[in-house]
């Protein structure tokens, strides 16, 4: 197929953003702002040690887009870039320091389901495996779980198999658990790799990672072994892929909020790229007119009467918190919270800010002060006037005002959390 002129795309979208011809996030849009600022950083700033290739962006989406797709309505046809997989894979592989040398190490895409994300990310680890021109590549397929892994792994080796044109090129070999490529780049392989399975993931001389829906892993573990690894590699790749989650202490939540003050440019991490898809705070996610924001496949992937479908179906408050996480990438209440976060949101006063407490007397020292009184007030008893209490009163005593002082420190905790975005 013919190669597109994918540096013409990838402005489109940009401009698409801007102007609001394409709906999008406030991230998503902190993202494109991100790009542009650097194209004229590189003309402008002396001191900044990075320039675009078009070449360079050109090799890998002309290589992608030399795969097919291999399921459902577009099997067998050759993979297309989305304009926003464009400016992933464009972002990613464009930008290079004054040595030739890739810009990014890591990258961090959230977005909803069905937009093609793990497809993208099996091209991806495809092009690592045997394009990027790396001697003795590792790349690995990680995620929680083993069938979590083997998601895009399997994307990629169903790539393999309808093309043998690079199976010649690169003489690839599949078999049941492991791509492995033996031509010009000494025994590169492709692996799936999870938390949940048997063995040390320690030791790997790893040239790319994806790292598939980060939200779902238990700890980060698997991600900081992963990332650990890349050491040895003159141009690696971390790429985490993901919808949002409900955990707001684990490992996703940790490198999205990397990513959000990059975006906000709170953080200077210029080997970092990261967007999101995700409705903004403030919108109404029943209304479908905001559903694009989380979903830039929409009209390509899947229409708006797929969402439509789903939505109409909503009849509890987990299936609301699912609709919201999986669909509009909100991060919201888990799967089996009985009470809908909608209900939540409209109890809260978003006028009420940590400020207005301040100068209030806090009732968590009163009560500490009071259960020193209380304690002094029975010892006085017992000694000075030789009043027998029993040591059971004194407990019962302390006891309650433990559980007031307790109840008042965990309300405080959570207040902040909630103010700061943790809850």
């Amino acid at each position: 197929m013919s190669e597109r002129n994918y540096l013409e795309i990838m402005h489109q979208y940009c401009k698409d953003v801007q102007t609001g011809v394409r709906i999008a996030g406030k991230f998503e849009k902190l993202a494109v702002k991100r790009f542009l600022n650097d194209l004229k950083r590189q003309e402008n700033d002396h001191d900044f040690p990075y320039s675009f290739s078009e070449e360079r962006m050109n090799h890998v989406c002309s290589f992608i887009e030399n795969l097919h797709h291999w399921k459902g309505a577009l099997a067998r046809k050759h993979f297309i870039l989305d304009p926003w997989q464009v400016f992933v894979v464009g972002n990613i592989f464009g930008w290079e320091d004054e040595d030739g040398i890739r810009r990014f190490t890591d990258a961090y895409v959230e977005i909803s389901k069905k937009n093609g994300k793990s497809t993208l990310a099996a091209a991806i680890g495809l092009y690592m495996l045997c394009g990027d021109g790396e001697a003795g590549a590792e790349v690995y397929a990680a995620a929680a779980n083993y069938d979590q892994a083997k998601i895009v792994w399997q994307d990629a080796k169903q790539m393999v198999l309808l093309n043998a044109e690079l199976r010649a090129t690169f003489g690839i070999e599949t078999t049941q658990y492991e791509i492995r490529s033996t031509t010009g780049n000494d025994n590169s392989i492709f692996r799936p790799i999870a938390t949940d399975k048997e063995g040390s993931k320690d030791g790997k001389n790893v040239h790319c990672a994806i790292l598939d829906e980060i939200h779902a892993h238990k700890d980060s573990e698997t991600y900081d072994i992963m990332a650990d690894g890349v050491i040895a590699r003159r141009e690696p790749l971390v790429l985490g892929i993901t919808t949002a989650g409900s955990n707001k202490i684990g490992v996703c939540w940790r490198e999205r909020c990397k990513v959000v003050d990059i975006l906000y440019g709170k953080d200077n991490l210029e080997r970092y790229f990261g967007i999101i898809f995700t409705i903004d705070k403030g919108d109404d996610w029943r209304n479908p007119d905001v559903w694009p924001k989380a979903n830039p496949s929409m009209g390509v992937a899947f229409d708006t009467n797929y969402l439509q479908g789903k939505y109409k179906k909503i009849k509890t408050a987990a299936e609301e918190s699912r609709f919201r996480q999986k669909s509009l990438n909100e991060w919201v209440q888990g799967a089996d919270s009985w009470i809908a976060s909608s209900e939540w949101e409209m109890l809260a006063d978003p006028s009420v800010t940590e400020d207005d407490f301040k100068g209030c007397i806090s009732f968590v020292i009163t009560s500490f002060l009071m259960s020193l009184i209380m304690l002094l007030y029975v010892i006085i008893k017992r000694i000075l006037l030789n009043v027998r209490v029993t040591s059971k009163k004194i407990f019962i005593s302390l006891g309650l005002n433990f559980v007031i002082i307790s109840v008042e420190i965990i309300g405080i905790l959570t207040y902040k959390l909630m103010t700061r975005g943790y809850i």
